[in-house]
């Protein structure tokens, strides 16, 4: 018999863990930094960022390399018409020479297009950590949407349950004669209004997570963490403004104004002298230039007149030049006004939210007071379930400026241009 216990004990252990193992797994608790992770592993846009930078990298290795000097090995052979040579003369002739050359030297051009290919390698990096800050904002967005939308589901669903306790109870006394028929009436008017929150709630909560699914690659129904911090920072506007010219965007566009400033000045030395310089190296040559083992040449090239191309040029170039000076310009306009948006918004969410917290104990101070004078007969259940709903209201309201405090503090920080990273800690 004991045997017999023993193996049920053995046999049943492993589901008794994987159950186990299950009812853990639905508690597990996905952060905001974790669905970040995700999504930051899942994004398409993120990949492309880091292509574009190992593909500025690339350029700009090849315009380092092409400034350099070529060398090479060059074997040619010559058949010449042997009517018209002398009969002592090898045909064909075999020419074999290492070959050691730089055409188009100008010193300028090549300095114009290393810089401008530091700069470009430079614009591709902050536009990445741009992509990082945009994708943090959206999954934080979903990530306090779906909170908002659950604690409203929790709290509808706890009221639902307390109307239907509620309405229970008037109907009983409705039909003992010890209340008016139509006070049932009111508390099923508040039970419907409640089942439409609910139904609200539900559709709200259904859509972040459809929105978190797609940001991360997979839909989640992980419990969220509401614990973050709130945004205590005693800078002022100004020092937030002063930040922004750090933002990645910011930066990215500035670095675009110096590719573009680098393709002007290589456009300019078109119209610079430039060397062409050659040293060959003979392995092997035709018998009257047998004795002649090197030779080398110097070649300086003039521009004179190209009938205004080159002009025209110049004049494109900077035209791109002040586009992109523009932009940079609007961008800095633009990133000014975001963080004055995002500050005052913030402000203004902290004076709603001292507010809402002495709303919510007026509200409830008055339905305690109701309670007690609809216990005496002093009121009525009507006017009992209306300061109910005021208590509901209120305390979704405090709850929904709680998260949305948090969401807009880590907006103004990253729309001053925090990393992502740094927006986490």
């Amino acid at each position: 018999m004991k045997s017999l216990i023993i193996l049920l004990v053995l046999l049943l252990l492993p589901i008794t863990n994987a159950i186990c193992d299950d009812a853990v797994s639905t508690r597990k608790i996905l952060t905001l930094t974790e669905a970040y992770q995700k999504a930051l592993d899942k994004s398409e846009s993120y990949a492309a960022s880091e292509q574009g930078i190992l593909q500025a990298v690339a350029i700009y290795q090849e315009t380092v390399r092409s400034a350099l000097p070529s060398f090479s090995y060059k074997y040619s052979t010559i058949w010449h018409d042997p009517a018209g040579i002398d009969s002592s003369t090898e045909n064909p002739q075999s020419e074999g020479a290492f070959q050691f050359k730089k055409s188009g030297l100008t010193l300028y051009k090549e300095w114009a297009a290393i810089r401008a290919g530091k700069s470009f390698i430079s614009q591709r990096q902050y536009e990445k950590e741009r992509i990082e800050q945009l994708l943090l904002f959206s999954v934080s967005t979903a990530y306090y949407g779906i909170l908002e939308a659950e604690e409203n589901l929790t709290t509808t669903r706890q009221l639902i349950d307390l109307a239907q306790k509620r309405l229970d109870y008037l109907a009983e006394r409705a039909r003992v004669g010890r209340s008016r028929p139509t006070d049932p009436l009111g508390a099923q008017f508040q039970l419907t209004l409640l089942g439409i929150q609910e139904q609200e709630a539900l559709r709200l909560a259904g859509t972040q997570r459809d929105l978190m699914g797609f940001l991360m690659g997979e839909r989640t129904n992980a419990s969220l963490s509401a614990s973050a911090r709130h945004l205590q920072s005693s800078q002022k506007l100004e020092d937030y403004i002063k930040k922004t010219e750090f933002r990645p965007d910011i930066q990215a566009l500035r670095q675009s104004v110096e590719t573009a400033r680098g393709a002007l000045m290589i456009t300019r030395s078109k119209d610079f002298p430039s060397l062409d310089i050659g040293v060959n190296y003979y392995t092997n040559r035709p018998d009257f230039s047998e004795a002649i083992d090197w030779d080398a040449t110097l070649t300086v090239q003039i521009p004179l007149f190209s009938w205004g191309a080159n002009r025209h040029a110049i004049a494109a170039d900077k035209a791109q030049v002040n586009q992109r000076e523009d932009a940079l310009s609007a961008a800095r306009r633009q990133a000014e006004l975001e963080v004055r948006n995002a500050y005052r918004n913030l402000l203004t969410a902290r004076k709603k939210f001292a507010l809402a917290e002495s709303g919510v104990s007026l509200a409830r101070q008055d339905y305690d007071l109701q309670s007690q004078d609809e216990k005496k007969g002093l009121v009525t259940s009507l006017e009992l379930l209306e300061a109910g709903n005021r208590l509901n209201q209120a305390e979704r309201t405090i709850r929904d400026i709680r998260l949305e405090m948090r969401l807009l503090a880590l907006s103004l920080e990253l729309t001053a241009g925090a990393s992502a990273k740094e927006a986490l800690k």
